[in-house]
Parts: C-alpha cells; structure tokens; sequence
C-alpha cells in the first residue's frame, strides 16, 4: 500500500490544532474571568472617580453658566470613555503577555485601540444573551441560575479566546526562520517554540500568517521561492 505522506501530514496537523485548542480551554477561560472580574474593578474605580469629576462639573456650571456645564460634561463623559477604553486594553494586555507571551506594546495609543477592538467585539458577542434576556425572561429561578452558570463558563471562554487573539493583532508578529516544501503545503517552524506546523498558503499568496499547533503562537510564514517554481 502506498504511504500517502501528504494526506499523513495533513491528518497530524489537524489533529494536533484540535488537540491545542481542547488543552487552552481552561486558559480560554481563565484570561475571560480574570478579564471581566478586573475590567469590572477597573471601571468602578473609574466610575468613583467620575463621581468627584461630575461634583466639580456642577459646580463649575453653577458658577459659570449653563453652556460652560454642558461643554464641561461632554469633555468629561470622553475622558470617562478613554478611561475605559484604557482600562479594558490594560487589563487584556496584562492577561496576554502572563497567559499567551503575546507582547503588545504598551503604550497608551495601543491600549486605547486595543480597548476599543475588544469593547466593539465584546458588544458584538454579548447581543445574544441581551436579545434573550429581552424577549425571552426567565422567572424560574432554578433555570435563570442553570442558564447564568453556563452563560458565565461560555462566555468566559469567547472573551479569553477573544482577548488572546486581539493582542495578537496588535503584537508584532514573527517569522518562521525555517520553512519547507513538503506535498501537503509548507512545514514551518515556530519561532516561539521549536514545533513544525503545517500551513497550506492559497495559491499565489507570498505569504500567510498561522499559528503553532504546539504552542498556539503566531507567526508568519513567507513562501520560499522554489516553491513558486513548481
């Protein structure tokens, strides 16, 4: 019987992403709760300060006038808004670089952006469970805390996964220092940890960004030159 060496490599890799994915569930979840009990933190501390700025706003709009209260009250409802926005890119950015080596810059321009991609995404994935909160209430106690308990361990895993990735996006991504030409695709190492993963780049493309199936990091993959001969 002929070995059918792509068809062998293929099969190992896939097995070897899901197998990765299946082992970073529990950190998937870990990175979300951390997040969402530390941004909670964060944005009541936030919120506490708002407290003392808005006394100073009505204060400065009774002293003043009420056109400078309101220009007043739209610069601080900003400052509150990149306050959050930066608590959320922080807070993210710490969990990444302790969780996934990820290594974000930390600048407050990062942060600030980073914080807007995961507010914007976090929106986005959490619509779901407000639509059904809205339009299909539950009064059975027992059932509200079955679904909140599975509500609270899946969405834990969408922010970590989530969080992990939108760190990446804003990581400077590596290189593979070694790719080979194999009949399934290209076997590239992984500059973080060693491992050869397999990555099938679409035709004509130079390059592809990919992620290790042992360590889970990215790295870009640039098609060799002999490789376009063929």
């Amino acid at each position: 019987m002929q070995f059918d060496l792509a068809g062998e490599q293929t099969t190992h890799a896939g097995a070897m992403t899901e197998k990765a994915f299946k082992q970073y569930i529990p950190k998937y979840f870990l990175h979300g709760l951390l997040f969402s009990a530390l941004v909670t933190l964060g944005n009541v501390l936030v919120a506490t300060m708002s407290l003392g700025l808005v006394a100073i706003v009505a204060a400065l709009a009774a002293f003043t006038g009420e056109l400078v209260g309101w220009v007043a009250a739209a610069f601080l409802l900003i400052v509150v808004f990149i306050l959050i926005l930066l608590v959320l890119g922080l807070v993210n950015t710490i969990l990444a670089r302790t969780l996934w080596k990820a290594s974000p810059s930390m600048n407050w321009k990062t942060q600030i952006g980073q914080g807007f991609v995961m507010l914007l995404l976090l929106f986005i994935f959490g619509l779901p469970s407000i639509l059904l909160d809205t339009f299909v209430p539950i009064s059975d106690v027992t059932l509200w805390i079955a679904t909140t308990v599975v509500r609270v361990v899946v969405y834990a895993i969408i922010y970590g996964y989530t969080g992990r990735w939108v760190a990446y996006g804003f990581t400077e991504i590596p290189a593979s220092p070694s790719v080979q030409v194999v009949p399934a695709g290209l076997l590239a190492e992984c500059p973080a940890c060693g491992g050869e993963t397999l990555t099938i780049p679409k035709e004509g493309a130079r390059s592809k960004v990919t992620a290790c199936t042992m360590c889970g990091a990215p790295f870009e993959v640039f098609v060799p030159e002999q490789n376009d001969k063929k």
